[in-house]
């Protein structure tokens, strides 16, 4: 019987644009960083075109019916869907594939707005799936 070895490591990895200030970072830039990551919530966009554009598209994720992108997940599981599928994608073979970016979009909108419907949506869809 052939012997089988096993190697266990642990790996630690560093970005390589922290936070501002983040303490739990152990190894010291060796150049300045000129920007840093920062979160959604933190950021307010003024009266501009960009955000119009943002309104435009919060509106636009309110209107799609997650159970809609949820009916190919449910019908492969055996189960009724609850509302049918959308056309396009969702019926020509790539089917679930924009719920991802569904759910992406809602995350991020939840995180720079605080509307609890994106935060509701993405907590009904990850309970469906």
């Amino acid at each position: 019987m052939p012997a089988i070895c096993f190697l266990f490591y642990s790996a630690h990895a560093q970005s390589l644009a922290p936070e501002w200030n983040n303490n739990k970072v152990k190894i010291k830039e060796k150049a300045d960083i000129k920007a840093y990551a920062f979160d959604l919530k933190d950021v307010r966009l003024l009266e501009s075109p960009f955000k119009k554009a943002m309104e435009a598209d919060v509106n636009y994720l309110l209107v799609i019916e997650p159970d809609r992108l949820l009916s190919d997940f449910r019908t492969h599981a055996g189960l009724q869907p609850k509302a049918q599928r959308y056309g396009g994608w969702e019926s020509e073979g790539l089917a679930g594939h924009t719920l991802g970016h569904y759910l992406s979009a809602c995350s991020m909108a939840y995180a720079s707005t605080g509307n609890e419907e994106f935060r509701k949506r993405v907590n009904y869809i990850v309970d469906e799936l």
